[in-house]
């Protein structure tokens, strides 16, 4: 039987933020800014690979740059699922490659598969103070 890697959590917080874990994935993210109506069509809709998730939010790697508190409308392609996921994102913080995001709103039966896949990827619940104390 094959050895199969455990995925890393990461977290980068600021100052009003909590201990989040976040697994180590590759998905890829479409994302349209919420202002991109006004644009042509064919420059609307941007693509990006999510390289950390979890049940709050995501760091996605982009080609394009963001601006911290867009808001981002996302199409999240997760393994196993026949459609995407949908959500709603603020962007928290930036960097020279992309950006974490809050997840804000997302339909019940996205959450439920989201949860479903990031238990599948063996990532910690949700925060909890209480969590893992001895």
């Amino acid at each position: 039987m094959p050895f199969k890697k455990k995925p890393k959590s990461t977290h980068k917080p600021d100052s009003k933020s909590k201990v989040r874990f976040r697994s180590k994935v590759k998905i890829p993210v479409q994302y349209w800014r919420i202002d991109e109506k006004k644009l042509p069509a064919k420059e609307r809709g941007h693509i990006a690979l999510a390289k950390d998730l979890s049940h709050e939010g995501m760091y996605i790697k982009t080609g394009k740059s963001l601006e911290k508190g867009e808001i981002l409308r996302l199409e999240i392609y997760i393994r196993h699922k026949t459609k995407h996921i949908f959500a709603l994102a603020e962007v928290v913080w930036t960097d020279k490659k992309g950006g974490g995001l809050h997840l804000m709103l997302m339909p019940e039966e996205d959450k439920e598969s989201l949860k479903k896949y990031l238990a599948k990827v063996e990532l910690p619940p949700p925060f909890d103070p209480h969590w893992n104390k001895a």
